[in-house]
Protein backbone atom coordinates (compact mmCIF):
# COMPACT_ATOMS: atom_id res chain seq x y z
CA UNK A 1 0.00 0.00 0.00
CA UNK A 2 1.67 3.21 -1.34
CA UNK A 3 -0.06 6.16 0.20
CA UNK A 4 -0.44 8.80 0.37
CA UNK A 5 2.64 10.13 -2.08
CA UNK A 6 4.21 13.11 -3.62
CA UNK A 7 4.29 13.59 -7.22
CA UNK A 8 4.39 9.92 -8.13
CA UNK A 9 2.96 6.46 -6.63
CA UNK A 10 6.01 4.23 -8.38
CA UNK A 11 9.00 6.46 -10.97
CA UNK A 12 10.96 3.93 -12.71
CA UNK A 13 13.95 5.39 -14.78
CA UNK A 14 16.61 3.91 -17.28
CA UNK A 15 16.13 0.19 -15.94
CA UNK A 16 14.66 -3.02 -17.45
CA UNK A 17 12.90 -5.95 -16.73
CA UNK A 18 11.02 -4.52 -13.24
CA UNK A 19 7.92 -6.08 -12.02
CA UNK A 20 5.48 -3.54 -10.66
CA UNK A 21 2.89 -6.08 -9.36
CA UNK A 22 -0.31 -5.60 -7.18
CA UNK A 23 0.22 -2.57 -5.41
CA UNK A 24 -2.68 -0.36 -4.37
CA UNK A 25 -1.68 3.38 -5.27
CA UNK A 26 -3.65 6.66 -3.70
CA UNK A 27 -2.45 10.13 -3.85
CA UNK A 28 -0.04 10.56 -6.18
CA UNK A 29 0.01 14.18 -7.58
CA UNK A 30 1.71 14.10 -10.73
CA UNK A 31 1.24 10.39 -12.00
CA UNK A 32 0.43 6.79 -10.49
CA UNK A 33 2.91 4.20 -12.31
CA UNK A 34 5.59 6.22 -14.19
CA UNK A 35 8.00 4.40 -16.45
CA UNK A 36 10.78 6.53 -18.71
CA UNK A 37 13.28 4.97 -20.77
CA UNK A 38 12.91 1.37 -19.55
CA UNK A 39 12.27 -1.89 -21.64
CA UNK A 40 11.13 -5.74 -20.73
CA UNK A 41 8.89 -4.16 -17.58
CA UNK A 42 5.81 -5.68 -16.26
CA UNK A 43 2.69 -3.38 -14.75
CA UNK A 44 0.20 -5.88 -13.50
CA UNK A 45 -3.02 -5.80 -11.09
CA UNK A 46 -2.36 -2.94 -9.63
CA UNK A 47 -4.91 -0.48 -7.94
CA UNK A 48 -5.26 3.14 -8.46
CA UNK A 49 -7.03 5.88 -6.60
CA UNK A 50 -7.25 9.19 -5.50
CA UNK A 51 -10.31 9.37 -2.89
CA UNK A 52 -9.74 13.32 -2.57
CA UNK A 53 -10.26 13.87 -6.56
CA UNK A 54 -6.97 15.74 -6.81
CA UNK A 55 -7.21 15.86 -10.75
CA UNK A 56 -4.60 13.10 -11.50
CA UNK A 57 -3.23 13.65 -15.39
CA UNK A 58 -2.22 10.10 -15.74
CA UNK A 59 -2.86 6.59 -13.93
CA UNK A 60 -0.05 4.93 -16.09
CA UNK A 61 2.41 6.83 -17.96
CA UNK A 62 5.07 5.41 -20.52
CA UNK A 63 7.53 7.61 -22.00
CA UNK A 64 10.90 6.34 -23.89
CA UNK A 65 9.95 2.47 -22.73
CA UNK A 66 9.42 -0.08 -24.90
CA UNK A 67 8.28 -4.44 -24.43
CA UNK A 68 6.06 -3.69 -21.43
CA UNK A 69 3.13 -5.39 -20.80
CA UNK A 70 0.08 -3.65 -18.91
CA UNK A 71 -2.28 -6.12 -17.37
CA UNK A 72 -5.30 -6.41 -15.03
CA UNK A 73 -5.28 -2.64 -13.52
CA UNK A 74 -7.84 -1.09 -12.19
CA UNK A 75 -8.47 3.08 -11.69
CA UNK A 76 -11.33 4.65 -10.20
CA UNK A 77 -10.64 7.85 -9.26
CA UNK A 78 -12.38 10.44 -10.61
CA UNK A 79 -9.84 12.95 -11.42
CA UNK A 80 -7.48 11.17 -13.89
CA UNK A 81 -7.36 12.72 -17.15
CA UNK A 82 -5.81 9.20 -19.20
CA UNK A 83 -5.63 5.98 -17.77
CA UNK A 84 -2.71 4.56 -19.84
CA UNK A 85 -0.65 7.40 -21.90
CA UNK A 86 2.39 6.12 -24.41
CA UNK A 87 4.69 8.96 -25.35
CA UNK A 88 7.35 7.54 -27.57
CA UNK A 89 6.82 4.07 -26.83
CA UNK A 90 6.88 0.78 -28.86
CA UNK A 91 5.83 -2.74 -29.19
CA UNK A 92 3.76 -2.66 -25.58
CA UNK A 93 0.97 -4.75 -24.80
CA UNK A 94 -2.13 -3.29 -22.62
CA UNK A 95 -4.99 -5.77 -22.07
CA UNK A 96 -7.59 -6.38 -19.78
CA UNK A 97 -7.41 -3.27 -18.00
CA UNK A 98 -10.63 -1.62 -16.42
CA UNK A 99 -10.54 2.35 -16.28
CA UNK A 100 -13.77 3.41 -14.87
CA UNK A 101 -12.96 7.32 -14.99
CA UNK A 102 -10.46 8.04 -17.93
CA UNK A 103 -9.43 6.81 -21.31
CA UNK A 104 -6.02 6.22 -23.49
CA UNK A 105 -3.51 8.33 -24.70
CA UNK A 106 -0.90 6.96 -28.18
CA UNK A 107 1.20 9.30 -29.14
CA UNK A 108 4.28 10.43 -31.16
CA UNK A 109 6.11 7.56 -32.54
CA UNK A 110 4.43 4.78 -30.31
CA UNK A 111 4.18 2.08 -32.94
CA UNK A 112 3.19 -1.27 -32.96
CA UNK A 113 1.21 -1.38 -29.72
CA UNK A 114 -1.33 -4.04 -29.20
CA UNK A 115 -4.30 -2.26 -26.97
CA UNK A 116 -6.44 -5.17 -26.22
CA UNK A 117 -9.62 -6.47 -24.26
CA UNK A 118 -9.63 -2.93 -21.81
CA UNK A 119 -12.37 -0.85 -20.63
CA UNK A 120 -12.66 2.57 -20.29
CA UNK A 121 -15.25 5.05 -19.35
CA UNK A 122 -16.05 8.21 -17.56
CA UNK A 123 -18.02 11.28 -16.36
CA UNK A 124 -15.83 13.66 -17.85
CA UNK A 125 -13.29 13.17 -20.13
CA UNK A 126 -13.76 14.28 -23.77
CA UNK A 127 -11.92 11.20 -25.65
CA UNK A 128 -11.76 7.78 -25.33
CA UNK A 129 -8.88 7.03 -26.88
CA UNK A 130 -6.37 9.63 -28.67
CA UNK A 131 -3.99 8.14 -31.40
CA UNK A 132 -1.75 10.58 -33.04
CA UNK A 133 1.89 10.60 -35.01
CA UNK A 134 1.77 6.80 -34.32
CA UNK A 135 1.72 3.44 -36.58
CA UNK A 136 1.36 -0.06 -36.64
CA UNK A 137 -0.77 -0.17 -33.83
CA UNK A 138 -3.44 -2.93 -32.85
CA UNK A 139 -6.44 -1.32 -31.30
CA UNK A 140 -9.22 -4.43 -30.44
CA UNK A 141 -11.78 -5.68 -28.68
CA UNK A 142 -11.58 -2.86 -26.01
CA UNK A 143 -15.03 -1.28 -24.47
CA UNK A 144 -14.86 2.62 -24.80
CA UNK A 145 -17.62 4.16 -22.86
CA UNK A 146 -19.27 7.30 -22.23
CA UNK A 147 -17.01 10.23 -23.89
CA UNK A 148 -18.38 13.07 -25.98
CA UNK A 149 -16.32 11.52 -28.73
CA UNK A 150 -14.79 8.00 -28.45
CA UNK A 151 -12.06 8.16 -30.55
CA UNK A 152 -10.20 10.67 -31.88
CA UNK A 153 -7.58 9.93 -34.24
CA UNK A 154 -5.07 12.00 -36.48
CA UNK A 155 -1.60 12.23 -38.38
CA UNK A 156 -0.84 8.25 -38.37
CA UNK A 157 -0.84 5.20 -40.74
CA UNK A 158 -1.27 1.48 -40.70
CA UNK A 159 -3.05 0.84 -37.59
CA UNK A 160 -5.74 -1.77 -37.02
CA UNK A 161 -8.73 -0.54 -35.23
CA UNK A 162 -10.90 -3.95 -34.70
CA UNK A 163 -13.96 -5.18 -32.90
CA UNK A 164 -14.44 -2.58 -30.06
CA UNK A 165 -17.58 -1.03 -28.85
CA UNK A 166 -17.46 2.62 -28.76
CA UNK A 167 -20.25 4.88 -26.66
CA UNK A 168 -19.70 8.70 -27.47
CA UNK A 169 -22.27 11.29 -26.89
CA UNK A 170 -21.27 13.75 -29.73
CA UNK A 171 -19.13 11.90 -31.87
CA UNK A 172 -17.89 8.24 -32.58
CA UNK A 173 -14.92 9.31 -34.06
CA UNK A 174 -12.85 12.72 -35.15
CA UNK A 175 -10.27 11.64 -37.86
CA UNK A 176 -7.96 14.08 -39.63
CA UNK A 177 -4.93 13.61 -41.67
CA UNK A 178 -5.16 9.57 -40.38
CA UNK A 179 -5.06 7.56 -43.50
CA UNK A 180 -4.01 3.82 -45.10
CA UNK A 181 -5.69 2.70 -41.56
CA UNK A 182 -8.39 -0.35 -41.62
CA UNK A 183 -11.60 -0.05 -39.12
CA UNK A 184 -13.51 -3.53 -39.08
CA UNK A 185 -16.50 -4.21 -37.28
CA UNK A 186 -16.32 -2.17 -34.80
CA UNK A 187 -20.12 -0.85 -33.27
CA UNK A 188 -20.30 2.83 -32.79
CA UNK A 189 -23.42 3.46 -30.52
CA UNK A 190 -25.07 6.18 -29.12
CA UNK A 191 -23.39 8.97 -31.46
CA UNK A 192 -22.34 7.36 -34.76
CA UNK A 193 -21.27 10.66 -36.38
CA UNK A 194 -17.76 10.03 -37.87
CA UNK A 195 -16.28 13.83 -38.11
CA UNK A 196 -13.67 13.00 -40.90
CA UNK A 197 -11.85 16.60 -41.92
CA UNK A 198 -9.65 14.75 -44.36
CA UNK A 199 -5.86 13.27 -45.35
CA UNK A 200 -4.75 17.63 -45.59
CA UNK A 201 -5.57 20.82 -45.52
CA UNK A 202 -8.00 20.56 -48.42
CA UNK A 203 -10.02 18.43 -46.08
CA UNK A 204 -10.58 15.40 -49.01
CA UNK A 205 -12.13 12.36 -48.04
CA UNK A 206 -9.71 10.45 -46.01
CA UNK A 207 -8.61 7.31 -47.26
CA UNK A 208 -9.21 4.58 -44.87
CA UNK A 209 -10.77 0.63 -45.01
CA UNK A 210 -13.87 0.36 -43.37
CA UNK A 211 -14.99 -3.41 -43.25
Amino acid sequence: NLTPNGNYGIQIESSNNVDVNKNYIEQADTNFISLENTSSCIVNGNSLGDPFDNGIPKSIYLDFSNYTTIEDNTQVTNGVIDGIYLTQSSSNLVQSNIFSRSGITITRQSNDNTITNNQFATERSYYGLTLFQSFGNQITDNTIYNFSTGLQLSNAENNLIARNVVTSKMHAAEIFMFNNNTFDSNQFLGATDVWDMGPNTRHAASTNTWI
